[in-house]
């Protein structure tokens, strides 16, 4: 028997010892669960110490991976902005390996949230966390596929177009891509083709 926290993403198996192991046979059943809580910590991006700042974002951000899994897209966005926000200042942690992890660990959270506002249809808002994420990263094949996708949505194909094509520079064998871009030229041409009946009405 295993038990899923619908609010904090922990996954795990029950104790053996009782009285966990008399829930055995409800396995598979919604269980309502009364818990107490002993203690709580407010918890200040100003004051906590670089290290554990990191390790929290990292177990924010293992969630978010859970709930992306379950098809739960706004628990994982929530997660995931904010482990990267918790990550934002990363100056005070001198360590240099520990520094470069929570930057890759930032840019991580980013991305994933940009992937959870295209499941949401979430189009501009994935848009605009991808041009951020690009001023920074300006060659990011996912930040600029998932831009593309979100400009693609939106009926923006030209630009759509542009991006597809520096992620094909960068990496020729992205076969989503080619499909991607494939289709970003047919609505192009459509596109084209709407102006052009409509430059003839006016005229």
């Amino acid at each position: 028997v295993e038990v899923f926290c619908r609010q904090f993403g922990e996954l795990g198996p029950l104790p053996q010892e009782a009285p966990w192991s008399q829930l055995s046979s409800s396995l598979g059943k919604p269980l309502l669960l009364k818990i107490e809580l002993l203690l709580s910590q407010d918890l200040c991006l100003a004051t906590i110490e670089a290290a554990e700042r990191l390790d929290y974002a990292k177990g924010r951000k293992e969630a978010g991976g859970r709930f992306f899994k379950r098809e739960r897209f706004q628990a994982a966005l929530e997660r995931y902005s904010l482990a990267a926000e918790m990550l934002g200042h990363t100056d005070d942690i001198k360590n240099s390996s520990l520094n470069l992890e929570a930057k890759s660990v930032r840019s991580q959270c980013e991305l994933n949230a940009a992937a959870c506002l295209l499941k949401m249809d979430k189009w501009r808002e994935a848009e605009a966390v991808c041009s951020a994420f690009l001023r920074q990263n300006p060659d990011s094949e996912k930040a600029l596929f998932r831009r593309a996708k979100a400009l693609l949505a939106q009926g923006d194909g030209a630009r759509a177009q542009v991006d597809l094509r520096k992620v094909l520079e960068t990496n020729p064998g992205n076969a989503e891509a080619k499909l991607l871009l494939q289709q970003a030229r047919r609505e192009g041409r459509g596109t084209e083709r709407e102006r052009k009946v409509y430059a003839k009405m006016l005229g």
